[in-house]
């Protein structure tokens, strides 16, 4: 079927950017820990933000006055 070069595809894109991923480390960016595939689900795994996301921390910031 048609569909499934594309999710082959899609997959390999992923696993690529997965081999990336997991060599990158730095202090103030959140740590990546896998990829999980389950057809026809690719999730990628991150470090869990005890404070959520960075986009919910500006949109609520304080600045002074």
């Amino acid at each position: 079927r048609g569909g499934n070069r594309g999710d082959a595809h899609a997959i390999a894109f992923f696993a690529a950017e997965n081999a990336v991923s997991a060599r990158f480390r730095h202090p103030n960016v959140v740590r990546y820990h896998g990829l999980c595939v389950i057809p026809p689900h690719i999730s990628l795994v991150f470090e869990y933000c005890e404070y959520g996301s960075l986009s919910v921390s500006y949109t609520h910031l304080t600045l002074p006055t």
